[in-house]
């Protein structure tokens, strides 16, 4: 049998939610399918190693060479189908569509409109509501996700399915790597034995003056932070101001795995998400979460099992948590185990793939039987 080829799209490159399901998704897909890349380059996007797969695009912007070039890879490399992931790819997905009669698929990794003013959620509802019919497939990447399109009223058509992010297991991936990450040993950054995580993008979505917040009320923790973006300043800027010496940025990093590894609980404060693949991460590696009770943070964990959901802006609920799992050294264990259970019984990257591989299956002799 032939491989199936699909195109994955993104207007951005930039290392986070999208992107990192986008690498996974190819990584770790069957032999029976073969995956190409429309998105913009990127050193730390390990996929864009090979150039003949690749096709270098605009980072967040639509133009018409870019339509124009990846309709001419589309033809040259005999697509079968195109997975547009984020709203700018699924932008250019379905142009691209109209010139290309390709099945397209479509992922929102997070229906973000809350956080937008009344005109820009205007044209994102009139966008979908004028181009939407045009993608085969819808995906949300969380039952949340999914339950707040319908809710706000988002015209989606009846051809949308849920598949859970989900990522491998860590634990696992520590264990058989012991030796090789011990010179990774990050446990000793900040002078406080117990040690709260984040990792995420510098952006305002993330909402990373909370973390901040709850730093200050909190100076016998150390909050490691890793990332990077536009807001970097402004919160260093912050943390000199407050004089925060328990809070660590220590920049983007292409392994998280050791500093998870060496922390106690992990914290997102952010504003919203899809279904957030760091978290995913932090229960694969046994840590328990405390997280914002937003859209997809609220899928991740059971409150009260595997971790703790507060309200936005709540800091001292958030507060009360982390001491709560610092005092009780048996509840985090406990919380740790039980998200490890649940990431790997929900979350699981094995169970993402194969229902990826299912749904191009479907999409792809579907249309051979219309042809």
């Amino acid at each position: 049998m032939d491989k199936i080829k699909i195109l994955m799209i993104s207007a951005t490159s930039v290392i986070g939610g999208g992107p990192n399901h986008i690498r996974l998704l190819g990584d770790k897909i069957s032999k029976n399918f073969e995956v190409y890349y429309a998105m913009p380059e990127n050193k730390n996007f390990s996929n864009q190693n090979n150039k003949a797969k690749f096709i270098n695009i605009s980072e967040r912007k639509i133009s018409l060479f870019d339509i124009y070039s990846i309709c001419r890879f589309i033809n040259l490399n005999s697509i079968d189908i195109l997975h547009a992931h984020g709203k700018g790819a699924s932008v250019l997905g379905r142009l691209v569509k109209l010139f290309i009669n390709k099945p397209l698929v479509y992922t929102f990794h997070g229906v973000h409109i809350k956080c937008h003013n009344i005109f820009i959620k205007y044209f994102y509802f009139l966008f979908e509501f004028l181009t939407g019919w045009i993608d085969d497939c819808k995906i949300f990447v969380s039952r949340s996700e999914n339950y707040y399109a319908i809710n706000s009223r988002l015209k989606l058509g009846k051809k949308t399915i849920i598949i859970n992010n989900g990522v491998a297991n860590h634990r696992e991936f520590l264990s058989k790597n012991k030796n090789k990450l011990s010179s990774l040993d990050y446990s000793s950054k900040g002078n406080n034995n117990f040690k709260v995580i984040s990792v995420c993008r510098f952006v305002k979505q993330k909402n990373l003056f909370e973390i901040l917040k709850i730093a200050n009320k909190l100076k016998n923790i150390d909050f490691i932070i890793i990332g990077d973006g536009p807001l970097k300043k402004d919160l260093e800027l912050n943390k000199k101001i407050n004089k925060l010496e328990n809070i660590h940025f220590i920049g983007f990093k292409k392994n998280v795995l050791p500093f998870l590894k060496n922390s106690d609980l992990y914290l997102s404060t952010s504003l919203y998400e899809g279904l957030p693949i760091s978290i995913l991460e932090a229960m694969s590696v046994g840590l328990p979460i405390i997280a914002s009770n937003v859209v997809g943070n609220c899928d991740t964990i059971v409150h009260g099992e595997s971790g703790y959901l507060y309200p936005i802006g709540e800091v001292d609920m958030a507060v009360k948590f982390i001491e709560r799992l610092l005092i009780d050294n048996l509840k985090r264990i406990e919380f740790g185990e039980s998200a490890l259970k649940r990431q790997q019984e929900f979350f699981s990257l094995k169970n993402m793939i194969f229902k990826h591989e299912n749904l191009y299956r479907k999409i792809y002799y579907r249309r051979l039987n219309t042809i």
